[in-house]
C-alpha cells in the first residue's frame, strides 16, 4: 500500500493513483488485484491472474490482513489491564471463611 506523505501543516495528503499503482510496480509482487472506483461510483477489478478462484483468495486474504491489523491497533495496554480476572477455583481446603453446605 502506499505510504501517505503529510505536509507543513500535518494535514493529511490524499495519495494518487498514481503514486500508489507507482509504488506497487516497484515491489516485487507475484500477483495482484486493483479494485478502483471511478468518479460515477462504479467498481473496476483488475487482476494479473485470471483464475478466479485465485483472485477471490487474494481478495479475502486482503480483508483478513487489514482486519487483523484494525484489531491490534485497537489494543492497547491499558485494555489488558481492566479485564478482569478470572476468580480462582477454590482449593478444597477448609478455612475459617469456608460454607459447609450439609443436606
Amino acid at each position: 500500500m502506499a505510504k501517505t506523505k503529510t505536509n507543513t501543516t500535518d494535514k493529511p495528503h490524499s495519495v494518487t493513483v498514481s503514486e500508489v499503482l507507482d509504488d506497487i510496480k516497484s515491489q516485487e509482487l507475484e500477483m495482484v488485484v486493483v479494485v478502483g472506483l471511478d468518479k460515477e461510483g462504479n467498481a473496476s477489478v483488475t487482476s494479473s491472474n485470471n483464475a478466479l478462484p485465485m483472485v477471490h483468495w487474494l481478495l479475502n486474504r486482503g480483508l483478513f490482513e487489514m482486519n487483523l491489523f484494525e484489531k491490534n491497533s485497537r489494543a492497547t495496554p491499558s485494555n489488558e489491564q481492566d479485564s478482569p480476572k478470572e476468580e480462582e477455583t477454590p482449593s478444597g481446603i477448609l478455612t475459617p471463611e469456608t460454607e459447609i453446605i450439609t443436606p
